[in-house]
């Protein structure tokens, strides 16, 4: 049954998703531009960091963004605003304009995506296209193409690696898992917070074994999964070997990652707040290493001493997470709100009570129907589990919204068709 649901989507018109992709393609395209373009305001606070990265790199002193913090930041971001900036000089309106065709790609990756969730169901290419166009007008997507940070190019590469992943589960083949951990691999030089997903690849490496009800299939699972750990780490070895060089101290990523585990648990934990952060690097000299641990170990400290409070501080980074409202950072600061060019209103897709309704509906629904959805259910699950170790705002929810918009085309398929089997019966 499944095999024909396969057959059925390749019947597609060729010509026809096309058209729906370049139609995605343009309305995700147009409200980008309109946006970046008139943005005035530099870099600041984190952008400016992978500014300086970006920048010091170009003159040869390395990817670091100042003497005292070499390995503060990871360096897939910077290296590709230095790219760009090598081939069109120091522009950041280049920049956006760069992440504006990344955000619609994106846009173009999600209809793909839904139709290889959902291979068999009717209307698959009309909801695809949803899909695709709810991910194109999402406010916070347009919202980061204007801004120096990794969410538009790890939201990018993000989509593509759950895209290919998806083919994995068909069986093994190793240049194809060995595409998908490199990609890993990559993603999490762009931003860390990919990390657990390698926990999660290896779960469904053996699920997805075990469906063939054989030893020999699960044993291909576990081996699939120590070849995906080992490619991963191809790209971050070598990270992690500079940093040693640099630093002395083994970090394979950024140390970074003490900072955000502070401002998750600490005594004045809230969305805005990041604790007694800088009274602390004002009142100890540490290099970024020792700093790191500090951070981790203050963050710990909170965790033993008030267990009950950090529980219920780790429930509430769900809610700000996927409940609040609120625009993610750095939407009010400097003039860099959401705004359009040459027009004054532009129809987008708001993060809101009924859309996060409308989501957990084709959530369900699609978990139910045991449609091919589980490896996005994973996907935001393991993104929680990163939120709720270190700390939660608006911000880190961008890179699931081609997940959520997949969600919601599916939600109004189930829609419709309970309203034609109740109008039919």
């Amino acid at each position: 049954m499944q095999k024909e649901k396969e057959a059925e989507t390749l019947r597609l018109p060729f010509s026809l998703v096309i058209l729906a992709l370049a139609a995605v393609f343009l309305v995700a395209l147009v409200p980008r531009i309109l946006y970046v373009i008139q943005i005035q305001t530099p870099p600041f606070s984190d952008m400016a960091d992978y500014h300086r990265c970006a920048v010091n790199f170009m003159l040869g002193d390395g990817l670091i963004q100042s003497p005292e913090y070499k390995a503060y930041r990871t360096p897939g971001y910077p290296i590709f605003l230095a790219t760009i900036y090598s081939l069109f000089g120091i522009d950041f309106q280049v920049v956006y304009l760069v992440q504006c065709v990344l955000g619609a790609l994106t846009a173009v990756l999600t209809a793909l995506l839904f139709l290889k969730c959902f291979p068999g169901i009717r209307y698959r290419l009309l909801l695809a296209t949803l899909a695709g166009l709810i991910t194109a007008l999402s406010d916070e997507s347009i919202f980061y193409c204007g801004q120096l940070l990794t969410e538009t190019l790890y939201t990018f590469l993000f989509v593509i690696w759950v895209l290919l992943l998806m083919h994995v589960q068909r069986g093994f083949r190793l240049t194809l898992l060995v595409i998908v951990g490199l990609l890993h691999g990559l993603l999490m030089l762009v931003r860390p917070a990919g990390s657990l997903h390698v926990i999660m690849v290896g779960v469904f490496l053996v699920l997805w074994a075990r469906r063939k009800d054989s030893r020999r299939s699960v044993r291909e699972g576990l081996i699939s999964y120590i070849i995906y750990s080992a490619v991963v780490l191809v790209p971050i070895v070598p990270w992690g070997v500079r940093n040693y060089l640099l630093t002395g101290h083994l970090i394979p990523l950024s140390t970074n990652d003490g900072v955000n585990f502070y401002i998750g648990h600490n005594p004045d934990f809230g969305y805005w707040s990041t604790g007694n952060k800088t009274a602390i690097r004002e009142n100890t000299d540490l290099d970024e290493y020792e700093e790191s641990r500090l951070f981790f170990r203050l963050g710990l400290e909170f965790i033993l001493k008030n267990p009950v409070q950090d529980m219920v501080n780790n429930i509430k980074k769900i809610g700000y997470l996927y409940t609040t409202t609120w625009k993610p950072w750095p939407w009010f600061n400097h003039g860099r709100e959401l705004r359009f060019a040459f027009v004054r209103w532009m129809p987008v897709w708001e993060w809101s009570w009924p859309a996060m309704i409308v989501i957990g509906l084709g959530a369900v629904a699609s978990t139910l129907k045991r449609q091919k959805t589980d490896l996005l259910l994973g996907c935001v699950i393991t993104q929680t589990i990163s939120c709720m170790v270190f700390f939660a705002t608006a911000r880190f929810r961008s890179s699931l919204i081609p997940l959520f918009a997949i969600w919601v085309a599916y939600a109004f398929f189930v829609l419709i068709s309970t309203v034609r089997q109740r109008g039919n019966p």
